[in-house]
């Protein structure tokens, strides 16, 4: 898998996450995994719940549309946003090849 698919109305992304950040980012890492920086701590869910709310407003899409399909627990993560509106301008590199 890339780490950026499109398959009609659906994203998935395959990525590493880092939380407790000093920002929120999403930065292409390789061809096969992005990194996204949250600033929220991983504590109780925190992290997890804040990404989704981050990547709702990077997607252009609502928070109940960002589910995390594989790593609930862990820093590597599937995840699938569906009805987006828009995609980051950093991704665009992954999605010219």
């Amino acid at each position: 898998m890339n780490a950026v698919e499109i398959k009609g109305p659906v994203v998935t992304l395959k990525a590493v996450i880092t939380p407790k950040a000093s920002r929120d980012s999403i930065i292409p890492f390789t061809e096969e995994e992005i990194k996204i920086t949250v600033t929220a701590p991983p504590v109780d869910g925190k992290a997890n719940q804040y990404l989704q709310k981050y990547l709702s407003k990077a997607f252009g899409t609502s928070k109940g549309k960002v589910q995390i399909i594989r790593g609930e627990c862990n820093h590597h993560k599937v995840i699938e946003i569906r009805d987006f509106s828009k995609i980051p301008d950093s991704l665009s590199p992954l999605l010219q090849n």
